[in-house]
C-alpha cells in the first residue's frame, strides 16, 4: 500500500547532487494555475458581460459620430470601474452555516 501523502510531499522536492532535497517551484505557470484561473472561473461571466456592454457602448458612440479613440478612452475606463465595483461586492450572505451532526442515538 502506497503512502500518498509522503509521495506528494516528496514530489514537491528534487534530489540534488549533494544529497539534499531542493524544493521545486511551479514558476509563472503555477501562479496562473493556482491563483488567476480560479479567479477567472469564479468571476469570468460578470467580467465578460461588462466587457460586452463596454464594447456595445463604444460601438454606439462611433455610430453617433464620435471618434473611436475618444470613445474607447472614455468607455473603457467606465467599464473597468464598473467591473471592479461589480467584483468587489460580496456574492454570498457572509454568514457561515454550521453543519449539524447527526445524532447517533439508537433509540431516536
Amino acid at each position: 500500500m502506497k503512502n500518498t501523502i509522503l509521495d506528494k510531499t516528496v514530489a514537491k522536492y528534487r534530489f540534488s547532487r549533494v544529497g539534499e532535497y531542493n524544493e521545486v517551484t511551479h514558476g509563472l505557470g503555477g501562479f496562473f494555475r493556482r491563483l488567476v484561473l480560479p479567479f477567472i472561473r469564479t468571476h469570468g461571466t460578470r467580467m465578460r458581460a461588462n466587457a460586452f456592454k463596454t464594447g456595445i457602448e463604444v460601438a454606439d458612440d462611433v455610430f453617433k459620430g464620435r471618434s473611436l479613440k475618444e470613445s474607447a478612452k472614455k468607455r473603457v475606463l467606465e467599464g473597468l470601474k464598473r467591473t471592479v465595483l461589480d467584483l468587489s461586492r460580496q456574492s454570498g450572505s457572509g454568514i457561515r452555516n454550521k453543519r449539524r451532526r447527526r445524532s447517533s442515538d439508537i433509540f431516536a
